[in-house]
């Protein structure tokens, strides 16, 4: 079930969210990192922004709040999570966003997508269960423990074992995995430029758990001139750091690739076209 109050942001603003958990990691990565203004990254007045994967609208808010005028359109299979995406929407948005229940990908289709409702930007079309991913998101759980805001209990924590910290990460995850499989419509980028009759596309966010390379294969070649900028979170694996920087070179954009601090199997990948 959604919250029925919003959660009180770092910041002052008040945003809906499916997990206190969830809420704060994306809250720290796009109020507090200041991720998708970077490496020459600009969002201005006027400026058409596609929001791929955008998960419970917190990029949404954090765009109301530093614009006045944009258009946005925003897209998040998941129907649990787009309702969330949906109420921060109405209770922040001056910016008419479209909010659009479906997944982009290469072509349209219906597919099943994991749902983990406890850490929902997690939420992909590809699970990664192997072991390596796990002990990742172990290594990220013990990472936490040292930054919880408690005192008492991040001295807790750190003064327990390490074996013992390593079994309480463990149960963590398992915590946090909890899913659910949920069917969803996709569409491509493409069909959704033609539908609107978009010119330009200012901003390309993909946040897309290892769907990069599916939602780009759906942008007819005919479009890739109208893409100006873009930020991918890239994650290794399937959707290969080094193919989907390849896709932008090929298209005439400079690249710059960050690795995230926090997890070092996912990167951050800035495509802006240079000025003619």
């Amino acid at each position: 079930m959604p919250p029925r109050r919003p959660y009180a942001l770092p910041n002052g603003l008040e945003a809906y969210g499916l997990s206190r958990t969830d809420t704060d990691l994306i809250y720290q990565e796009i109020f507090a990192e200041d991720v998708y203004r970077q490496h020459g990254v600009a969002i201005q007045d006027g400026d058409c922004i596609f929001d791929v994967g955008a998960n419970t609208g917190l990029f949404v808010v954090f765009l109301n709040q530093i614009c006045q005028r944009l258009s946005v359109y925003a897209f998040e299979p998941i129907p649990a999570i787009c309702q969330i995406l949906q109420k921060n929407v109405e209770l922040h948005d001056r910016l008419g966003v479209k909010v659009h229940e479906i997944g982009l990908s290469r072509e349209p289709a219906v597919t099943t997508f994991t749902y983990y409702p406890r850490i929902s930007c997690a939420s992909t079309m590809y699970p990664d269960n192997s072991q390596e991913e796990k002990q990742l998101a172990c290594q990220f759980i013990l990472a936490q423990f040292r930054k919880v805001s408690n005192r008492q209990l991040r001295w807790l924590l750190c003064a327990i074992p390490i074996p013992v910290q390593r079994m309480i990460a463990v149960l963590v995850r398992k915590y946090y995995a909890k899913a659910q499989q949920v069917t969803c419509a996709l569409r491509t980028i493409s069909e959704m430029v033609a539908e609107y009759g978009v010119q330009r596309i200012d901003l390309l966010k993909l946040d897309v758990e290892r769907s990069e390379l599916d939602v780009l294969a759906g942008i007819a070649l005919d479009d890739w001139p109208k893409i100006r900028q873009a930020i991918v979170e890239v994650h290794s694996g399937q959707a290969d750091r080094q193919a989907v920087e390849q896709q932008f070179v090929e298209h005439g954009f400079n690249v710059t690739v960050d690795r995230n601090p926090h997890l070092p199997n996912i990167y951050m990948l800035y495509a802006v076209r240079p000025v003619a």
